[in-house]
């Protein structure tokens, strides 16, 4: 008779043992997923300051025309004096696919070429005349509405509970 409740004992045990085990790594598991999430949405805020920063100022203290040097679905070109000291610096944003991922490049020339670079799953450009038409006619373009995606796919090792951040805005020309 002992040697039936020390085996009951020691399988009760051993279903303990797992349930506590898949507890654990299932809590693990979620801890980790939202860490991403939180990483993916620092990310997403972090470049939203830079964009919100740049794409406000498209036109700032430019005289010439167009202040857009050039505009597609997926790129921008444009002048802006980004840092206030009177000289007016390039700036463009476009796309590039390295090793399977996408990014979005952000290059500027003011007194030197500066480039940096995110990983992203979309980035949407569009036009708009004064009429709120559709346009890439960088001469007759007053706003520009910006559209990006962050996924954090680029982080995790698992599939479950992916998720990314969406961004998307409306900015206006300066001085036009």
């Amino acid at each position: 008779m002992g040697n039936i409740n020390l085996s009951g004992s020691f399988i009760v045990g051993g279903i303990v043992l797992l349930a506590l085990l898949f507890i654990h790594f299932r809590m693990q598991d979620a801890n980790r997923s939202q860490i991403i999430n939180e990483f993916t949405e620092s990310s997403m805020t972090n470049m939203a300051d830079v964009l919100d920063y740049d794409f406000n100022k498209i036109g700032y203290r430019v005289s010439t025309n167009p202040k857009i040097s050039s505009i597609n679905n997926s790129s921008i070109s444009f002048l802006a004096d980004l840092d206030n000291n009177g000289s007016i610096d390039s700036v463009k944003y476009f796309t590039r696919v390295t090793n399977g991922r996408q990014y979005l490049v952000r290059r500027t020339t003011n007194s030197s070429v500066r480039e940096s670079q995110i990983v992203i799953s979309n980035f949407l450009l569009q036009g708009f005349d004064s009429l709120n038409n559709n346009t890439f006619n960088a001469s007759s373009i007053k706003s520009i509405e910006m559209q990006i995606v962050i996924d954090n796919n680029s982080f995790r090792s698992d599939t479950t509970s992916n998720f990314g951040s969406y961004y998307k805005r409306r900015y206006f020309i300066h001085n036009k």
